[in-house]
């Protein structure tokens, strides 16, 4: 079988597979516009019998981020913004999910890679989540063992590499469909079934938050809920989000106690799309919180997570 990736339009399934191809790979999680799928997409394609897999990427540097980073925890932010996502579009959970590396690897960013599949596949569960990228990473991660589909970029695999690499995507051009240009990718091994991502420990609905626009303001809650206290905000490519306040909310209070951490407070700051955190919040834990008030200001929804 031959997908389809494609990210300048939606071509329907209906010219996808006049055009040869029987699934397609879509963006989720991160970015807007026409390079991210949607729900209707989604039930069109899979109802026109296109197979859908998912990718989650923001850049080309996504697996390494910035010197001195939590490798494995943007992984995992990563993983929860294609849940929630997915989640929101009403796709189950058995759809398969790709982290990426879309571009060639230093040989001193092949850890930071590892690391971030591990917190990737922390989230979606190895039994679903695959990898995108050049030869150098994708064999890093294979030889980690860490998902469980790979798909390769760059030159064509050997022999020996298509033992174990699942897709290719040609490098040798594009085909148009419906107008819209979508890269080939051959099929060498069948992708997995897929499966529900993990329950316990890093999908509790709780910390996971999808967060509607509000360009005038609003307000939203998100519990610590015992987790490790870092708070991340995902916003599409180019998005913002700016947080006019926070406040650290304690337990039910007693007597005249107010309802928030006093001398907590945090005031003005932005997340930005290529820097969604973590924002460390090990004192505000310390000092009692259980929880966090926001009044924040966004032109689209984003993704709110504390892990």
């Amino acid at each position: 079988m031959r997908w389809a990736d494609y990210s300048a339009g939606r071509p329907g399934s209906s010219a996808l597979r006049s055009a040869g191809f029987g699934g397609a790979i879509r963006y989720a999680g991160l970015g807007r516009g026409p390079k991210r799928l949607t729900g209707g997409e989604y039930r069109e394609l899979v109802d026109g019998g296109v197979t859908v897999a998912l990718v989650i990427e923001q850049g080309t540097d996504d697996a390494w981020g910035s010197p001195g980073d939590d490798d494995f925890a943007r992984g995992v932010a990563f993983g929860q913004a294609g849940l929630a996502d997915a989640r929101g579009m009403g796709i189950p959970d058995s759809v398969l999910m790709a982290c990426a590396a879309d571009q060639h690897a230093a040989p001193h960013q092949l850890d930071d890679v590892v690391q971030f599949a591990r917190g990737f596949t922390s989230v979606v569960g190895r039994n679903r989540a695959g990898f995108y990228g050049f030869s150098e990473t994708l064999r890093a991660v294979h030889d980690a063992g860490i998902v469980s589909w790979y798909w390769r970029c760059g030159s064509q695999p050997t022999a020996a590499e298509r033992t174990w690499t699942n897709l290719w995507q040609r490098n040798d051009g594009t085909v148009s469909v419906a107008g819209i240009p979508c890269d080939i990718n051959e099929e060498y091994l069948p992708l997995p079934t897929g499966g529900a991502a993990p329950v316990a420990g890093s999908t509790d609905e709780e910390t996971l938050m999808l967060i509607p626009a509000a360009p005038d303001g609003d307000h939203f809650y998100i519990p610590l809920a015992g987790r490790p206290p870092y708070l991340y905000l995902f916003a599409g490519y180019g998005d913002t989000v700016e947080v006019k306040q926070m406040d650290f909310v304690r337990p039910s209070k007693e007597g005249t106690e107010g309802d928030f951490v006093p001398g907590a407070q945090l005031l003005n700051f932005t997340f930005l799309s290529d820097r969604p955190g973590p924002l460390d919040l090990r004192n505000a834990a310390a000092a009692g919180a259980v929880g966090i008030s926001i009044w924040y200001r966004a032109r689209h929804s984003f993704t709110a997570y504390v892990g």
